[in-house]
């Protein structure tokens, strides 16, 4: 099943950044011990995926999901210029490094987990069908250009249909006011720039479904280009199932000369140094 979208910002259109000079890695094997995330406990129980369920006192999960939905347009969760939260149309709006925004078509058949604290998150879908939903950040890109962007995540997987994994950037979107996005005013020598696709990369190539335990996840995109003005990254539930993510964080790399394309790794042969261990 493919999503109908990968654009700058995630998701839109289609998974179609995948490039023919990505190194991919094969899929994990069900075979061998399983692997231990420190300090989490009731996820994964000797090979079973908790279902995903919502906290209680999330203000997002009061967010009315329906409203103003057209019924296949990408719509986002984004704080509220007046307080609290806007479901609004997809402008591929940066809410910074701090925030996880929700975006998908037909958000009211999932659920969403985003602890403050660190703790693993979580995507569950109620009856999903041909929907997806997402959990996603947008960043400025300033702080990456000329370097490459790693994308680092833990993911369990409870029956999922398939669970897409990636990281982008482009150029500026023309963001409406009412959108919650960065005011366009800000940046007037990049409004009347076409939106453009400058870095992207994504596992469409490697679909991840079904139940899995804790399975890194990596992809790795750049060099980020001069005029970037923003990087996205998250991951996509497609259908059913639950999604879990443990540390989900992008990190700037130096860029070697010479080397381009995107690096897409899903499986044991890869770990990032910390908070991680394998028994």
């Amino acid at each position: 099943m493919a999503i109908a979208g990968l654009v700058l910002a995630g998701l839109t259109g289609s998974f179609a950044v995948s490039r023919s000079d990505a190194q991919v890695a094969a899929p994990p094997s069900d075979d061998g011990p399983d692997i231990v995330v420190n300090g989490v406990a009731g996820i994964v129980v000797n090979g079973r995926v908790r279902r995903c369920t919502p906290l209680r006192d999330d203000p997002a999960n009061a967010v009315d999901v329906t409203s103003g939905w057209d019924g296949s347009s990408l719509m986002t969760v984004v704080p509220g210029k007046s307080g609290g939260f806007a479901f609004v149309p997809n402008a591929e709006q940066i809410t910074g490094p701090d925030y996880w925004q929700r975006t998908g078509i037909g958000l009211h058949r999932y659920v969403f987990r985003s602890p403050a604290d660190g703790a693993p998150m979580c995507i569950g879908a109620r009856n999903g069908g041909a929907n997806h939903a997402a959990f996603r950040r947008i960043v400025d890109a300033a702080p990456y250009r000329g370097q490459r962007v790693r994308f680092t995540l833990w993911v369990a997987a409870h029956a999922v249909d398939q669970v897409n994994f990636w990281a982008a950037a482009g150029t500026a979107w023309q963001q409406p006011e009412s959108s919650g996005a960065q005011d366009p005013a800000a940046r007037p020598e990049q409004a009347e720039r076409p939106r453009r696709l400058l870095n992207g990369g994504n596992t469409n190539s490697q679909p991840f479904a079904g139940t899995r335990g804790w399975t890194p996840v990596m992809v790795e995109i750049g060099p980020i280009a001069p005029d970037a003005d923003h990087v996205s990254y998250g991951f996509a539930l497609v259908g059913g199932g639950d999604v879990w993510a443990y540390r989900p964080m992008i990190e700037a790399v130096p860029a070697t000369p010479g080397v381009t394309g995107d690096t897409l790794v899903i499986g044991r042969e890869w770990r990032p140094p910390r908070p991680v261990t394998a028994d």
